[in-house]
């Protein structure tokens, strides 16, 4: 999908390709993003999940997840038990943001969620994070109503462990029926 963003210039958002992976993983640790890119085209080739990386260029410029069933959410079990499409990771180069390139990714996260045929979507958000609450609300998320929880887990880069913590955040939830085809 080609896109244009707030400034005039195009992006590109399509799925991780395995040759991609390099030039990703050199882009984004110079932002500090630990991603394991081969572990996600993996859960990606299995159905699991789908990685949409923006493109402006040879260069990344943002990238989202989505995991086809919440049961892969690492908390809480209430989330786990909705079995849902579950946003996980919309985030854009610190120099690229205020662009619209997130409001694109999310554009094709939820188009191809319902083209899956998922009437809904959700996704995490931290309190403490205004600007993407912000974002989301406009689009149509609504809170769960789930009590605020940690999210914990474990990146492993290039064989090393990156322990990382997100505390306070809500499930937020789309109705996709509502929206145009």
């Amino acid at each position: 999908m080609i896109s244009l963003t707030n400034t005039g210039k195009y992006v590109i958002i399509q799925p991780l390709a395995e040759p991609e992976i390099p030039i990703l993983t050199s882009e984004l640790l110079k932002c500090d993003r630990l991603i394991n890119h081969h572990q996600l085209l993996y859960l990606q080739c299995e159905g699991r999940c789908f990685y949409l990386i923006a493109w402006d260029g040879e260069l990344p410029v943002g990238h989202a997840i989505i995991y086809w069933d919440s049961d892969m959410a690492p908390e809480p079990q209430a989330v786990r038990n909705l079995h849902i499409p579950r946003v996980e990771d919309l985030w854009v180069m610190p120099h690229r943001r205020g662009e619209g390139i997130a409001s694109k990714l999310m554009d094709c996260v939820e188009a191809i969620t319902k083209e899956r045929g998922f009437p809904k979507i959700g996704l995490d958000v931290s309190l403490s994070n205004h600007l993407a609450r912000t974002m989301y609300e406009k689009r149509g998320y609504k809170n769960l109503g789930i009590p605020a929880y940690e999210l914990r887990g474990v990146s492993v880069v290039n064989g090393k462990e990156y322990f990382w913590c997100e505390p306070n955040c809500i499930f937020l939830i789309k109705s996709l029926s509502a929206m145009q085809k």
